[in-house]
């Protein structure tokens, strides 16, 4: 039975008068998730056998536990095996000064690791015989979020005259301010021509490139919308029969950058009714927001022609034949 068990501490000091420090640690732990995997997956020591036996059908099923029944397919396992962890330093300041108005900022500094995903439905384990392989920074992971508010309260001009309090007084200034670092993304295989199925998994999760050292994931260039970087990833040196040693979550996807602001005035009509003027700014600076979810974190690769090789046998090795393609992932303006 899936269960969530949360944690905190946390310490309250007032720095001066009307002004408030919150330090706080949150936690959180879930057991007992939805995992899916494929308990017809080839096992470890059969994948290069299976990468080599490319178009022989028979003879992949044959590698597989389940083979006789469901053939060279994959067999869905439902399972609450899978578990997160979150861990995080939290900082709150409140400070109310002149005439009722409000400062607020909040910062968090987090982690949130799973071996399955926590929203939507989850795709299946990339390796069923290990499932600590799909352990990683979860999607839903965004290591820091900022958030600030302020509400200033101009002065009413009572000693003012009646035009002049009633044009000039009671206005109202506020803004919000929303900075968010990007979430957790996985590069994927997501094509490699004339080899489907490199890492001979049989065909279960997204399968995970070679990481280029010294390659950052973040694209540099002129074009903004370029993010992610695909020289970053290769199918060079690639053993087959294997897993990529690019990680999960290990690109971080496009962050939030808001700012919004409003001016309002008050008017008393009557001791009962009020009415309030606005003028309300939405991301005020014409800042770019990005959607991670837009970006297309598959690669397409070439790999050698298996026909070409002696007794079409595949080597076990992807070499200088395995070079990646020019795949791009762009976000749309």
């Amino acid at each position: 039975m899936p269960n969530s068990w949360q944690y905190n501490l946390t310490v309250q000091h007032e720095l001066f008068k009307n002004a408030v420090l919150e330090l706080g640690y949150v936690g959180n732990h879930n057991v007992h998730w939805e995992i899916r995997s494929d308990i017809n997956g080839v096992p470890a020591a059969s994948r290069l056998t299976y990468v080599q036996d490319s178009g022989n059908g028979g003879a992949r099923a044959a590698l597989r536990p389940f083979g006789a029944l469901r053939g060279d397919q994959t067999l869905t396992y439902y399972t609450r095996n899978a578990s997160s962890s979150y861990n995080s330093l939290q900082a709150l300041f409140n400070m109310r000064f002149t005439r009722g108005s409000i400062f607020q900022v909040a910062y968090t500094w987090s982690k949130l690791i799973s071996d399955t995903q926590l929203i939507d439905t989850p795709g299946l384990n990339v390796d069923h015989y290990n499932p600590s392989a799909n352990r990683g920074p979860d999607q839903l992971n965004r290591p820091q979020i900022l958030v600030a508010n302020m509400v200033y309260n101009l002065s009413t001009l009572q000693g003012q005259q009646k035009y002049v309090r009633g044009a000039l007084g009671s206005w109202e200034i506020s803004t919000i301010l929303n900075l968010a670092s990007g979430p957790s993304l996985t590069p994927i295989i997501n094509g490699l021509s004339n080899l489907g199925d490199p890492s001979g998994t049989g065909g279960a999760g997204s399968l995970r490139p070679m990481r280029v050292p010294g390659q950052p994931c973040r694209a540099s260039g002129p074009d903004g919308r370029q993010w992610f970087n695909p020289n970053a990833y290769t199918m060079n040196g690639f053993a087959l029969g294997q897993i990529g040693n690019s990680g999960v979550g290990i690109c971080t996807g496009p962050g939030n950058s808001d700012v919004d602001g409003s001016l309002r005035k008050n008017f008393r009509i009557t001791e009962r009714v009020k009415m309030q003027f606005s003028f309300d700014f939405f991301n005020l600076f014409n800042h770019p927001q990005y959607q991670a979810s837009s970006l297309n974190m598959g690669l397409k690769f070439t790999a050698p022609n298996s026909a070409a090789l002696p007794e079409s046998r595949l080597p076990q090795e992807l070499g200088r034949r395995a070079s990646p393609t020019q795949s791009q992932s762009k976000i749309p303006s």
